[in-house]
C-alpha cells in the first residue's frame, strides 16, 4: 500500500499534473527496486508518451530525484514503511523464472 508522507514533497499516487494516480510512476518505482538505473527508467517511462500515452516527464524526474535525496530506493522504499523483507521478496518474485509459484517467491 503506498501511503501520504508528510516528509515528501509529491506523493506517488498523485504525480501528474492531473493528480490522477500515474502507473508510469509506481512502474518507475518497482524497476528501480529491481535494479533498473534511473536513465534505464526514464528511457522505459518516455515509451508510453512515444506510445500516444500521457507521460509527464517532469514528474518522474521529480521522483527519481526525491528517491535519491532520500538515500536510494531501498532508502525510500522503507521510509514509505515497506519492510526490507517485502521488498526482497517482490524481488525475488519477479526476478523469478517463469514456472516459479508465488508461494514459492514468498
Amino acid at each position: 500500500m503506498v501511503r501520504r508522507s508528510p516528509w515528501s514533497p509529491w506523493w506517488l499516487g498523485e504525480s501528474c499534473p492531473t493528480h490522477a494516480p500515474e502507473p508510469g510512476v509506481l512502474a518507475a518505482v518497482v524497476l528501480l527496486a529491481l535494479g533498473a538505473s534511473p536513465e534505464e527508467v526514464h528511457r522505459e517511462y518516455l515509451l508510453s508518451e512515444d506510445a500516444g500515452y500521457g507521460a509527464y516527464p517532469d514528474s518522474l524526474d521529480a521522483v527519481l530525484a526525491e528517491i535519491e535525496r532520500l538515500g536510494g530506493i531501498d532508502a525510500y522504499l522503507a521510509q514509505m514503511g515497506i519492510p526490507a523483507t517485502q521488498v526482497e521478496s517482490m524481488r525475488r518474485l519477479l526476478k523469478a523464472p517463469a514456472q516459479a509459484s508465488l508461494v514459492d517467491a514468498l
